[in-house]
């Protein structure tokens, strides 16, 4: 590249770099604390301030708590370091879902520059947003502030084709271990793991394209690697008490999570207008696979140049979420699509490529103009704090709303916080008339938005009543927003 050409390039990376961290901090700073803060944040909080990883303020049902396990390991425990490097609060944890953002625009634009053999960083991470922009779970996992965002990085180093089909032992140890360690960022990808376990034993044993003694040096690294990770996921998942007090309840509600054939494919965070971009990539991405699968099924698995496996990811989930619903398949789609630009290897077949994927990228940026514009909002669980002090007084017992829900770990011991509502989980069995009687026995004062005094527990429906009968309601600002005080009137 001239030295020119190559400034300008630099240039336009740059910009296209800070665009997309303007996105990232756009999307992810536009919420402040808000129901699902408490099924992500408040565990790793109580962990670094109380020293275990439970949510006490939800009280006992479901073993609340003793115990956390309806998340993976990285959305409850990936907040830990920033908390313990900038202490516990919004900013930090934010900041952490950003870095995971990031992330994802590194690796897919180093897998995109490499697969295409692009001398250009800028052209490579325009593409990378073809994937990174799309209005599916991704982009969902920003708004939602959830640390499982980092789920598509990680799909992508496990499948990304390092070496020519034609070369045995192609997938790096490191791969076996990110393909093992998906269902601890999110358990719905452990159907994704299974699937790589197998395509990669096919790669490794097949009798196709190695030679006996090429058998028999190959290193038992990634084998060990990946069960070094199973051994992590069934640690986490599968202790005998919280699996039957916690995870299997959650499991076994799934009305919420099978919305009907298809459901995976579809689901975006946008209008259908907006959503049009997604739907061409996601439609783009499966017929891929099924061209690579064609291909190596006509007994020319070299030609799919190490795709194979991603191809087969994206198609058996196909089929999954074809029978009943497979709602996070965006992660599939997403995370393991650009390995199939492996594949591209034809010229005229990469220049299609090229060209689909750099209109959907525009699209994807026109998209984003638009809708991902919000003003940071910069409020601290410091300013939480304060106003909680100010507003209450040394020896009320008190029950804690968003958008105040890390206070409720780290008001103690200026404030006795006993108890955060809503109740954010999809539980058919929760007992909502016990837990409004644990609030009313426990608490005496609440500090919150309005709505969760009518409706603690957000899946069942509101009453017009707030759950303490008797109380004095004063209405007040925080940094722009409503919120309030109800201060029950007997004991």
């Amino acid at each position: 590249m001239h030295p020119a050409a190559r400034w300008l390039d630099r240039v336009l990376a740059a910009v296209l770099a800070l665009s997309y961290l303007s996105f990232l901090i756009s999307s992810v700073f536009s919420r402040r604390e808000w129901t699902d803060t408490i099924a992500y944040g408040l565990p790793g909080a109580n962990l670094v301030v109380r020293g275990a990883l439970t949510v006490p303020q939800l009280g006992s049902q479901f073993a609340f708590d003793r115990y956390w396990l309806f998340n993976a390991p990285l959305i409850v425990l990936g907040d830990v370091p920033w908390f313990l490097a900038a202490g516990v609060g919004r900013i930090p944890y934010l900041l952490g879902v950003v870095a995971m953002g990031a992330f994802n625009l590194v690796v897919f634009t180093a897998v995109c520059r490499r697969l295409l053999d692009l001398a250009s960083l800028a052209f490579a991470m325009l593409l990378a947003f073809a994937f990174l922009g799309t209005r599916g779970v991704v982009v969902s996992d920003l708004y939602n502030q959830k640390y499982a965002v980092a789920a598509a990085g990680l799909l992508l180093l496990a499948f990304v084709p390092l070496r020519d089909h034609r070369i045995s032992d192609r997938r790096r140890w490191w791969q076996w271990l990110a393909a093992s360690m998906v269902p601890m960022v999110h358990l719905v990808l452990a159907p994704v793991a299974i699937v790589w376990l197998g395509s990669a034993a096919f790669e490794r044993y097949s009798g196709d394209s190695a030679t006996e003694a090429d058998a028999a040096s190959r290193s038992p690294a990634g084998p060990i690697a990946f069960a070094i990770g199973t051994a992590a996921s069934l640690a986490w998942y599968g202790r005998v008490t919280p699996f039957i007090t916690q995870l299997w309840p959650h499991i076994t509600y799934s009305g919420r999570r099978l919305e009907g054939s298809l459901s995976g494919f579809l689901d975006t965070a946008a209008s259908p207008i907006a959503s049009g971009a997604t739907w061409i990539l996601h439609g783009m991405v499966v017929c891929g696979a099924i061209a690579i699968i064609a291909t190596a099924a006509r007994g020319r698995p070299y030609r799919t140049h190490g795709a194979l496996p991603a191809a087969l990811a994206i198609v058996v989930l196909l089929l999954l979420d074809l029978w009943r619903g497979y709602l996070y398949y965006a992660y599939v789609l997403i995370g393991v699509g650009p390995a199939l630009l492996a594949a591209t290897t034809i010229s005229f077949r990469r220049r299609s490529v090229l060209v689909a994927v750099t209109v959907i990228a525009i699209a994807n940026l026109a998209v984003a103009s638009r809708l991902d514009r919000s003003r940071p909002d910069w409020t601290t669980t410091a300013a939480g704090t304060r106003f909680l002090l100010e507003h209450t007084h040394a020896g009320d017992r008190i029950v804690l709303a968003p958008p105040f829900v890390f206070t409720a770990a780290t008001a103690a011991p200026a404030r006795d916080v006993r108890r955060i509502v809503p109740q954010p989980y999809y539980l058919e069995a929760f007992d909502r008339a016990a837990w409004i009687r644990d609030l009313n026995a426990c608490c005496n004062v609440y500090l919150g938005a309005e709505e969760f005094l009518h409706e603690p527990v957000f899946v069942q429906p509101a009453t017009n009543d707030p759950f303490f009968s008797d109380a004095s309601i004063e209405r007040l600002d925080f940094r722009g927003g409503p919120v309030v005080v109800a201060r029950k009137r007997g004991p």
